[in-house]
Formats: C-alpha cells, sequence, structure tokens
C-alpha cells in the first residue's frame, strides 16, 4: 500500500492532511486498515466482492435458439390498418 506522500502524488492533493483524512475515510469504511508500525494494509472491504449473480457452465447458445416468440409492432402502433399506405420518397421535405 503507498505512504501518505504517494498517495498525495496519486490522487492529487497538496497536503498530506488531506491524504490522512482520505486515509482515515477509507478505515471508517474497512477499505484500509494499519499494522502495528501504521503501515497501510488492504482491509476486509479491499477484498469483498459482490456476487451478481450466476453464471451456468457448458456451451454458449445462440440466441435463435433462445426465440421463444415473436411481436409485430404493427399490432400496438397501426389501429385501422386498411387506412395506412406506405410512401417512399427520394427527398426529405422537411
Amino acid at each position: 500500500m503507498p505512504s501518505y506522500s504517494e498517495l498525495m502524488a496519486v490522487v492529487g492533493f497538496r497536503s498530506k492532511n488531506a491524504a490522512y483524512k482520505l486515509v482515515k475515510r477509507m478505515m471508517a469504511e474497512e477499505w484500509v486498515e494499519k499494522d502495528a508500525t501504521g503501515k497501510l494494509l488492504p482491509g476486509r472491504a479491499f477484498y469483498d466482492l459482490p456476487i451478481l449473480g450466476t453464471v451456468t457452465a457448458g456451451f454458449p447458445s445462440p440466441a435463435e435458439e433462445e426465440l421463444a416468440d415473436t411481436m409485430s409492432l404493427d399490432e400496438f402502433l397501426i389501429t385501422n390498418k386498411p387506412t395506412v399506405c406506405l410512401s417512399f420518397t427520394p427527398y426529405c421535405l422537411m
């Protein structure tokens, strides 16, 4: 772990007091701890990793195989289908 001077350089602080306050806050959150000589060591929270979920082992399956059902946006966007027509123009008229 870095010393206060090294921490100042990495974080961009101009005083050791700012680095000390950062370390004090990190100690409160258990990111770092001090040994008997005052040297900074990684704390309990430094090694804890959040568990986001599980990953199934095996060969990956393509998305096409996982396709359960399809839907058309026309069902939701067009309420009166006989009155709708599609037209393409080569120029933008806006």
